[in-house]
């Protein structure tokens, strides 16, 4: 949708699906600055700090988007004080999960934010079996680390009898256990399932 470095000439409105936002770092690494779920904004950060974009934005698998040129945005901005109040309360809302991501980022280790990530997705996919997980330099990306080191943690994982992975997809033997090595609380499970 747009790329780092370029000029904001939209925002983007993310109607379904998701998007990711990844930074260039330099000798070509590329890092993972935050994934959005619909519905949401994207670009708009750029767009009224009048600066570039400071990463590139891709829409993945089927979502869909539209875009809403500069200068209407910034008209609905100046014109409709509803609409600015709404966006700047958005806008504080990214800033407090970028904080907590900082702080994640900090305090836990490698493989605390891989089991993390993994529970994460495995909470989204609820009956998808296997456990999509990408490939080990995707999941670097979204750990802000290399791909070797997610292969150390998965391999770890995989001794302690948490999950087996082939190829570009997991199946999680034990999900509380894999919650525990993210540091995350147990989960009750649901009446249902324990009947």
């Amino acid at each position: 949708m747009f790329y780092q470095g370029n000029e904001p000439l939209a925002v983007f409105f993310l109607c379904s699906g998701r998007a990711r936002l990844t930074r260039g770092e330099p000798g070509g690494l590329r890092s993972t600055v935050r994934e959005l779920a619909a519905p949401g904004f994207l670009g708009e950060r750029a767009l009224i700090a009048g600066e570039t974009h400071d990463a590139c934005a891709q829409l993945q698998d089927d979502a869909i988007a539209c875009s809403i040129d500069a200068d209407a945005f910034l008209g609905l901005w100046k014109e409709r004080p509803a609409f600015a109040r709404a966006m700047a309360r958005q806008l504080a809302v990214t800033l407090g999960e970028i904080e907590s991501a900082i702080a994640e980022f900090s305090q836990r280790t490698v493989l605390e934010r891989l089991a993390g990530k993994l529970s994460e997705r495995l909470a989204r996919a609820s009956a998808t079996r296997p456990l999509p997980i990408g490939s080990r330099g995707e999941l670097a990306e979204a750990l802000g680390t290399a791909p070797e080191v997610v292969s150390r943690g998965l391999a770890q994982l995989r001794r302690r009898g948490i999950l087996e992975v082939r190829a570009r997809r997991a199946w999680v033997l034990d999900p509380e256990a894999l919650r525990a090595a993210a540091g995350l609380p147990a989960r009750d499970e649901p009446a249902a399932r324990r009947q």
